[in-house]
C-alpha cells in the first residue's frame, strides 16, 4: 500500500509546480551574476562655486556595466559628476567628463558618457 506522500509526489499536477519553481530558483541564481548594462541621467554638481555663475548642462547620459544585482542595487541617483568649480576661468570653456569625475562603486565599469565633454560658461 502506498504511503500519502508517495501519492502526492507522483501526482502530476505537484511535480509540475514543483519543477516550475525548481527551474525558477536555478534561473534566478544564475540571472543575478549575468552582466549587463543601463543607461542611467547622471545630474552635475559644481563644488567650490563661491561667487561663481556658472551655466552648464543639467545632465549627462552613462551607460554602466556590471552584475544585474549590483546594478538592480545601486540607485542611479548616486551615479553624478562632481566637478572642482574653483579651477575654472572666467568665459567659456571645455570640459571632458571621465570616470574620475563620477561617483561609482568600483564593481561597476563605465562603458559610455553622451556627451563626453561639456561646454561651460562661468561668470
Amino acid at each position: 500500500m502506498k504511503t500519502n506522500l508517495t501519492t502526492v509526489i507522483q501526482h502530476r499536477h505537484v511535480t509540475k509546480v514543483f519543477s516550475i519553481i525548481l527551474a525558477y530558483s536555478i534561473w534566478f541564481c544564475v540571472a543575478q551574476h549575468q552582466t549587463i548594462s543601463q543607461t542611467y541621467q547622471a545630474p552635475i554638481y559644481f563644488y567650490d562655486a563661491t561667487h561663481k555663475e556658472i551655466q552648464a548642462p543639467e545632465f549627462i547620459q552613462v551607460t554602466l556595466q556590471g552584475s544585474r544585482k549590483e546594478l538592480y542595487n545601486f540607485k542611479n541617483h548616486h551615479a553624478s559628476f562632481h566637478l572642482d568649480a574653483s579651477k575654472l576661468n572666467h568665459g567659456n570653456q571645455e570640459i571632458i567628463l571621465s570616470r574620475e569625475n563620477l561617483f561609482l562603486p568600483d564593481s561597476l565599469k563605465l562603458v559610455d558618457l553622451v556627451p563626453s565633454h561639456i561646454s561651460i560658461h562661468v561668470n
